[in-house]
């Protein structure tokens, strides 16, 4: 198996490549809007939406990339995202999520919990949460977790998985710091009603 992937990811040019990279940075299946949002334009991978599609055309001939065609949204498997993502240096890893946190920063948010009535709806918070865990800045994901997510994923009113998806953000706790943060959250939040 590695010897396939080493040889798809062979020969990649610099725009497939930042592409490839920034897809791996992403906790969940994205979406292209999403996509052309943080790699079209001056100073992106991409210098427009033709080339974004080569880009994701390319990445998924070499099979590193699947598109969920119904839904126009892109992930990577896990195997491949863990080699793209290991083989990443820090600053490489910094400057990616840097570039999806001043993304998801500026997504409109859903503040009344009981209007989320899907997973895609907190979509940009859990990116936001994740982007925040990988710069290592705790105490904003904890606010994070605390105004966006918290409520809309423990009330348990859709079957749609979401209070399956918040332990899966809590997976990402995995600091002590962090885990610290949240418990104090919890007991914070429990305490005030």
């Amino acid at each position: 198996m590695a010897h396939v992937l080493e040889f798809a990811l062979r020969g990649l040019d610099v725009k497939t490549e930042k592409g490839l990279r920034t897809i791996a940075a992403f906790r969940m299946p994205t979406s292209y809007d999403t996509l052309a949002a943080v790699l079209v334009g001056e100073g992106n991978a991409c210098a427009n939406e033709p080339e974004l599609d080569a880009v994701l055309s390319e990445l998924e001939d070499r099979g590193l990339v699947g598109w969920d065609k119904r839904a126009n949204r892109y992930d990577l498997h896990p195997l491949v995202r863990g080699v793209v993502w290991g083989c990443l240096a820090d600053e490489t890893r910094r400057g990616v999520y840097t570039n999806l946190q001043t993304h998801f920063e500026a997504v409109p948010v859903i503040k009344d919990y009981r209007k989320v009535n899907t997973l895609e709806d907190l979509t940009p918070a859990i990116e936001l949460y994740n982007t925040l865990i990988g710069l290592g800045r705790y105490d904003d994901a904890v606010v994070v977790f605390r105004d966006q997510l918290t409520a809309a994923t423990l009330v348990q009113r859709r079957g749609d998985g979401a209070g399956q998806t918040v332990m899966s953000i809590r997976e990402l706790a995995c600091s002590r710091r962090l885990g610290r943060l949240l418990r104090r959250l919890t007991i914070s939040t429990h305490s005030s009603t």
